[in-house]
């Protein structure tokens, strides 16, 4: 609704950003929160930077006072789980906390499917797939968005928090990076060691659709104590995506496919090296998170088409366009990439 205070915790961010953007175009008063707000300057009247932290109860209970709708896009998390308990699942509880207290009519959290696993095969919607709270051999970014999720359903069903979960999968598009890490690991400026052998559909979402979906979810009657898996219709595989790189930015870009077993394989040798060494903060990484990271399980989001009316971009050269181009410089008149192959 025009003129309503919106809190947008994270909303410096990529999806933060664009999501920012289409509220105050809405009419909105939108308070964006993020530690980096103190130096930042709005030239919008529908727009405020706050500065503050999740992991400062008291702070959110002032920031979120007098807002009808918080979205919590924070991240948080560092090299220890200490941190990841406090910034992430300790943030998540904080903001739920001041929606409690203060009355939010909604609270719309941004998790993320790196919090599910999605190393099989087959197609699952939100009810097949539950996250990997509960999973010792997963990373501390997967472990604490899930536990986050837990703690906010839990205060759904105990104290009737009106929450709503989103998972943006593999975001793309202007803001972000032309070479997600969804396509593997980028070694030098033009070659890109894949995650499996790249042939699996990538379950990519433009940023503008993620950033339309939440908006969405602020008015949608019916939908609290619901969690969203966002991926788009189009969906390239990583070998694809990176011949479309090739034939957009006429840039020799190469996709080198990789056995997960073999990556892994690799990654615990480094391990067991730092572990011999006595290397402090040596971490081992279980073969499941390996296994996720392929991507190979295909996340049916028919349920934000039909509660939220959510529509993706369905088009695949407009995909490209907003996922690729954004990126693409002109190319100047006499460069040599502009001649035509013998």
């Amino acid at each position: 609704m025009p003129g309503e205070r919106i809190v947008v915790i994270g909303g410096a961010g990529f999806i933060g950003k664009r999501l920012t953007s289409m509220l105050a175009e809405g009419g909105c008063h939108v308070v964006v929160v993020s530690r980096s707000a103190g130096a930042r300057r709005s030239t919008s009247p529908r727009v405020e930077y706050c500065f503050g932290s999740v992991s400062d109860k008291e702070r959110m209970l002032q920031i979120v006072a007098g807002a009808s709708v918080v979205y919590d896009l924070s991240l948080g998390g560092g090299p220890q789980w200490e941190d990841y308990e406090r910034e992430v699942i300790g943030g998540a509880t904080n903001v739920a906390r001041a929606c409690l207290e203060h009355g939010v009519r909604r609270l719309i959290y941004t998790s993320t499917t790196a919090a599910l696993y999605l190393g099989a095969r087959g197609s699952v919607t939100e009810e097949r797939l539950g996250n990997e709270a509960g999973r010792s051999d997963r990373g501390m970014y997967s472990r604490g968005k899930s536990l986050s999720e837990n703690v906010l359903m839990e205060l759904h069903r105990n104290e009737k928090l009106p929450v709503v979960i989103f998972r943006p999968a593999v975001v793309l598009g202007s803001g972000g990076m032309m070479v997600h890490a969804a396509l593997g690991d980028r070694v030098n400026d033009i070659c890109i060691l894949g995650w499996g052998r790249g042939r699996t559909p990538l379950p990519c979402v433009l940023v503008d659709d993620v950033a339309r979906a939440l908006l969405l979810a602020k008015d949608t009657p019916g939908i609290d104590g619901l969690t969203f898996n966002l991926a788009g219709d189009v969906r390239p595989t990583a070998a694809e995506y990176v011949a479309a790189m090739r034939e957009r930015t006429l840039r020799n870009f190469r996709f080198y496919p990789r056995s997960i077993l073999r990556i892994y394989g690799g990654e615990l040798s480094r391990y067991l090296i730092k572990e011999i060494a006595r290397k402090p903060g040596n971490s081992k990484v279980g073969y499941r998170d390996f296994k996720s990271g392929a991507l190979v399980t295909q996340l049916d989001c028919s349920l934000a088409k039909q509660k939220l009316g959510w529509q993706p971009v369905s088009n695949r050269e407009e995909f490209f366009r907003q996922a690729l181009d954004v990126f693409v410089k002109p190319i100047p008149p006499g460069d040599v990439r502009l001649e035509a192959p013998d």
